[in-house]
């Protein structure tokens, strides 16, 4: 539980308290330590990992296979939204920084 309250509270702590209610959170077993924010309304996924300060940012080739898996997993269409290279970090309670990737939804999810 002390995870998803990290999480939570990077996500307001990127979003503000308003914008990040309107993502919902989906356990993503496929990377340790993630969890994904669906927003229907900004048709956008976020990727948000907890990996701490010394935490590398995903590489190109990486960050386009996570959408790919988000593709196969959710049965939906998403892109890379985001430079690659420098991270986009927010803040977490006591274990953060949490590092964000932004997906744009072309497709909604399956479950949407």
């Amino acid at each position: 539980m002390v995870f998803i309250d990290e999480i939570k509270h990077a996500l307001q702590d990127g979003l503000g308290r308003a914008e990040a209610g309107k993502y919902d959170l989906i356990d993503w077993p496929e990377r340790s330590q993630t969890v994904l924010a669906y927003s229907s309304e900004n048709k956008e996924v976020l990727m948000l990992l907890l990996a701490g300060k010394d935490g590398k940012a995903l590489s190109g080739d990486e960050y386009l296979e996570v959408a790919k898996s988000i593709n196969r997993k959710l049965g939906a269409f998403v892109s890379p939204n985001q430079r690659v290279g420098s991270l986009c970090l927010w803040g977490g309670k006591t274990q953060g920084p949490v590092h964000v990737y932004k997906f744009k939804v072309h497709n909604p999810p399956g479950f949407a």
